[in-house]
């Protein structure tokens, strides 16, 4: 015969429980008081280890105190009875599921810390990648500053060109002058021949001899009055040549001017351009703050994600957080039960408008898919669930 284990369990107030065959079918399996009860038949129940069942009785109050009351139908007689065997109160445990639900809560907060502390990485790489802009924009500032300085000394090079050639201008100038006054002595030179001839002729004119001589002195006073003409001319000329001399000049003279205002403005704009420099070494100092309490904050969250020098999360609890983990607004297990429908599962309604992809149990819709006159996907409806 079968021997069958009856067991209940009822509050540690609870006393003189009995128990009979012939009211096991009274819906507490015999036992004279209500409680927490279940059975198992077992032809070779094993007394030594008290090992006599490995079902569970669910129910319980946390918190509250029991005892549990047990006694071995042999199945011997239709009708026998007796007295179970009573063990010692124990008291149920209350902060199991808490700490359990806490651990669940600490876990799934995890990723999200992780991704609060990408956000803060991201936020330091892309105030980096300013920091390197505005570096960037200065060194072209500088280099455009670099230019008008390099701009400027052409300019000045050309000018101090000008310069040179109007020197050189100048001293030919000069020369013109003296060759003029050269000149000017012969013609005064010519000049007092001329009045001598002149004397001579009047005296030939006096004594009222005329001759070829006569004629020869108005040649000569002719001819002085020539080189007089030629000698004002070419004192004229070095005159317009020395006044356009000095016009050159004085465009030197503006155009330094305005080589200096450049440079000015130059210095004026460099002290700026440092200024930049500075607050994008602040930046950049700030910056590498920023990493240091991610590095702070990526060490708390391993902290909290092994519990603090706990066993840390199980392999269970690390693949639901990671199936659960959110893509697109869809848990990543959901991701994968579409894509092995649209894969691996049967469909329907293939080369029409609308075409729909069921889950492994051939039933469930997965992915329904509607289309445009021009064979595009017009519309997705997604079950992931």
């Amino acid at each position: 015969m079968a021997n069958t284990l009856y067991v209940a369990v009822f509050t540690a107030a609870t006393s003189g429980v009995t128990w009979a065959r012939a009211d096991i079918g009274n819906g507490r399996d015999g036992f004279s008081s209500g409680g927490y009860v279940d059975s198992l038949v077992d032809a070779s129940i094993i007394t030594s280890d008290g090992d006599e069942t490995t079902t569970a009785i669910t129910g319980l109050t946390p918190g509250t105190a029991y005892k549990v009351w047990a006694i071995v139908d042999d199945g011997s007689t239709s009708s026998n009875s007796g007295t179970p065997q009573v063990s010692s109160s124990f008291t149920t445990v209350a902060h199991v599921e808490q700490d359990l639900s806490a651990s669940y809560a600490i876990v799934n907060g995890v990723p999200q810390d992780l991704a609060a502390t990408y956000t803060v990485i991201n936020g330091v790489a892309q105030d980096l990648s300013a920091a390197y802009a505005i570096r960037g924009a200065v060194e072209q500032d500088l280099s455009a500053a670099y230019a008008i300085v390099n701009g400027v000394q052409q300019d000045l090079a050309a000018a101090y060109t000008v310069i040179n050639g109007v020197q050189q201008d100048l001293s030919a100038a000069y020369v013109l002058v003296d060759t003029v006054s050269q000149d000017l002595v012969g013609a005064y030179g010519v000049a007092g021949t001329v009045e001598q001839d002149l004397a001579a002729a009047y005296d030939i004119l006096a004594t009222g001899t005329v001759s070829s001589d006569f004629a020869a002195t108005f040649v000569v006073v002719g001819a002085a009055a020539q080189d007089l003409s030629a000698a004002y001319g070419v004192q004229s000329a070095v005159e317009q040549d020395l006044a356009a001399a000095y016009a050159i000049v004085n465009a030197v003279a503006s155009d330094l001017s305005g080589a200096y205002a450049i440079v000015n403005s130059v210095a004026a704009d460099a002290p700026g351009a440092y200024a930049i420099l500075d607050d994008v070494h602040a930046d950049l100092t700030a910056s590498w703050s920023v990493p240091g309490t991610v590095a702070a904050d990526l060490a708390a969250a391993y902290s909290v994600y092994g519990g603090g020098g706990g066993t840390g999360a199980s392999a269970e609890e690390i693949a639901e957080t990671v199936w659960n983990w959110l893509i697109e607004g869809m848990r990543a297990r959901e991701h994968l039960t579409v894509h092995t429908a649209a894969l691996a599962g049967n469909s329907g309604g293939v080369g029409t408008d609308t075409e729909t992809y069921y889950g492994r149990d051939g039933v469930t819709p997965r992915l329904i898919v509607t289309f445009d006159g021009f064979g595009n996907r017009a519309s997705t409806t997604l079950n992931g669930a």
